[in-house]
């Protein structure tokens, strides 16, 4: 049964690596130009699952993300690639930069 388990854990991986090379490709098709503007030159700080600071600021700013369940959950879906970890210390440097 773990053996099962751990190649499920493995094929969702997987299929969440994929997802996120597909979803970058239609990010730059659906905004062209305007993915530049988000991040320029990939100088941002990097989260994890690809979720860097400058496209959170952009959700905030643009998309009108008001926490960091927003932006992983709604906006992205990038918290489904992202460990309990990762996660908890995305939600940390949220809540500090855009404290009410």
């Amino acid at each position: 049964m773990d053996r099962h388990l751990a190649t499920l854990a493995i094929l969702i991986r997987l299929w969440g690596a994929l997802a996120l090379v597909v979803g970058v490709s239609l990010l730059l098709l659906a905004l062209g130009a305007l993915a530049i503007l988000i991040d320029p030159g990939g100088r941002s700080v990097a989260f994890a699952a690809g979720l860097t600071e400058r496209e959170a600021r952009w959700m905030r700013t643009r998309e009108w993300a008001r926490t960091a369940d927003d932006v992983l959950d709604r906006r992205s879906k990038l918290g489904l690639l992202m460990s309990p970890a990762e996660r908890a210390a995305f939600t940390t440097w949220w809540d500090q930069t855009f404290a009410a």
